[in-house]
C-alpha cells in the first residue's frame, strides 16, 4: 500500500524491505508530503510509521536512525530546513481539518534607479516599452494582477498570487530590465508598504554603483537578490571556467613585478599587467 502510493505520487523505490522503504521523490516538499500522508494511512491501521528526508538514500537512512533515537516509538517525519535539523511528530490520528487556510497577499514593487539620466539617455519611450513589456510578462507569466502602474511612470505595484510567482517576477524583471540598460530596485512584502520599503532598501545595498537588487524575506530574515551587470558577470564567468588561466597570470604578473622591483627595474610590473591583460582578451 505505501509503495503504490510512493508511485502514485511520481517517487521511485530504491531500495525495500519488510520494514523500509528508501525511495526518490521529485522535491523536498514532495517528499515530506508523502511521510505524512504515510503517517496517516498507518495510523489508520494502528502503526507507527517514520519517515525522513534527506538529499541521498544515505543522508535519509542517517537522518531515519537519529529520528529513532529522539521521538521513539512514535508517528514522525524528520527533514532540513535552513540548515536546522526538524520533525514533524504525530501523537494522535491525523483528522480532516477544519476552517479555511490563511490568506496572504504577495506584493511585488518595482522601481526604476535613476530613471532621469535613463530617459535623457535612451528617451521616455524606451523606458514606457521597458515597463510595459515587465507588465505583460507579470500578467500573463506569473498571474499577476496590477494595482498600481501609470502609463510613461518607472515603478509600478503588483499582487501576486503566490511568493515563489513573486520572485520569478522580481527576478526575471530585474535581468529583462538591466539587458536592456535599465536598474530596478525591487522589493516583495505582504503589503503595499511592506513592499515599498523593501525597494527603498536596496539603495543601502550597493555592491557596485546602482546595481539591480531585490529584497524580500525567508523563514528566518530579509534577504537580497543582487543582479549583477555584464561586466560582473563577465568576471565571475571567467573565474569560474578558467580558474587555470587566473592562477597563471598572478603568478606570472607577481614573479615579473617581484624580479623587477628587485634589480630597480620597477616598471617590470606594468609591463607584467598589460601583457597578461592581453593575454586574458585574447587567449
Amino acid at each position: 500500500q505505501f509503495v503504490q502510493f510512493i508511485k502514485k505520487e511520481n517517487g521511485a523505490i530504491v531500495e525495500m524491505s519488510n520494514t523500509e522503504i528508501v525511495s526518490r521523490l521529485l522535491s523536498k516538499n514532495d517528499a515530506i508530503r508523502v511521510g505524512v500522508e504515510l503517517i496517516k494511512m498507518g495510523m489508520e491501521t494502528e502503526i507507527d510509521v517514520r519517515a525522513a528526508v534527506g538529499m541521498t538514500g544515505a543522508a535519509s537512512i542517517e537522518r531515519s536512525i537519529n529520528l529513532n533515537k529522539q521521538i521513539g516509538e512514535t508517528s514522525g517525519v524528520g527533514f532540513t530546513k535552513l540548515g536546522g535539523e526538524f520533525a514533524i511528530v504525530f501523537s494522535s490520528k491525523i483528522t480532516k481539518l477544519e476552517g479555511t487556510p490563511a490568506v496572504y497577499d504577495n506584493y511585488l514593487f518595482i522601481d526604476a534607479f535613476d530613471s532621469t539620466q535613463f530617459i535623457e539617455d535612451q528617451g521616455r519611450d524606451r523606458l514606457v516599452e521597458i515597463m510595459n513589456e515587465i507588465k505583460g510578462f507579470i500578467e500573463k507569466d506569473c498571474k499577476g494582477r496590477i494595482e498600481g502602474y501609470r502609463e510613461g511612470g518607472d515603478d509600478l505595484i503588483a499582487n501576486l498570487p503566490t511568493k515563489d510567482a513573486a520572485l520569478r517576477a522580481g527576478i526575471d524583471s530585474s535581468w529583462h530590465a538591466l539587458n536592456n540598460g535599465a536598474r530596478l530596485r525591487v522589493g516583495i512584502g505582504k503589503s503595499r508598504r511592506e513592499a515599498g520599503e523593501r525597494a527603498q532598501m536596496a539603495d543601502d545595498i550597493k555592491i557596485w554603483n546602482n546595481s539591480p537588487v531585490m529584497v524580500f524575506d525567508l523563514a528566518d530574515g530579509t534577504y537580497a537578490y543582487y543582479v549583477p551587470s555584464e561586466f560582473s558577470r563577465a568576471v565571475i564567468e571567467f573565474m569560474q571556467e578558467k580558474t587555470g588561466r587566473v592562477i597563471l597570470i598572478f603568478i606570472f604578473v607577481f614573479l615579473v613585478t617581484l624580479i623587477g622591483w628587485n634589480i630597480g627595474y620597477w616598471e617590470f610590473g606594468l609591463v607584467a599587467i598589460v601583457l597578461a591583460l592581453i593575454y586574458a582578451l585574447t587567449a
